[in-house]
């Protein structure tokens, strides 16, 4: 990645890469396809429980692997804990072959996922912060109705 330092452009694969958080301020916004049916949901399966960002119009369905038991974790919330930023200061976090960037300019939550290469991120989208905002308002009520 080196030789991308400072520099933030789509592949030819679809794939958006990033060299350097502060250097959101370049990226054209306008790439970000919308997900207007930006839906956060609690999964509860044999393997456990985790929380996922489902954005089918855009083809993507974004899991937090590294979040154990979400349901109980976010049934405190306030709107404050929600996961975002802002363009120079943006949400980040990784684990083990996988890292989330949010961050919100104006009217539009912007969510970049990527795997294993730090700075390219395989799925990425934007969505209206209302309905992030209304989203994560429901997971969090619906974690908390189902833990009590």
């Amino acid at each position: 990645m080196t030789g991308l330092q400072g520099k933030i452009f789509m592949s030819d694969r679809g794939k958006l890469q990033v060299a350097g958080l502060d250097r959101l301020h370049g990226l054209d916004l306008g790439l970000f396809p919308i997900a207007e049916d930006f839906a956060i949901r609690l999964i509860h399966d044999e393997a456990g429980s985790m929380i996922r960002f489902l954005a089918s119009g855009v083809g993507a369905v974004i899991g937090f692997p590294w979040w154990e038991n979400p349901r109980e974790q976010i049934s405190g919330w306030s709107l404050a804990d929600v996961p975002t930023g802002s363009i120079e200061s943006p949400y980040w976090d990784m684990d083990q072959g996988w890292h989330i960037l949010i961050w919100q300019t104006g009217d539009l939550v912007y969510i970049a996922q990527g795997g294993s290469s730090e700075g390219e991120y395989d799925d990425w989208f934007a969505v209206p912060a209302a309905l992030y905002r209304s989203e994560w308002e429901e997971a969090i009520r619906r974690a908390s109705s189902e833990g009590s």
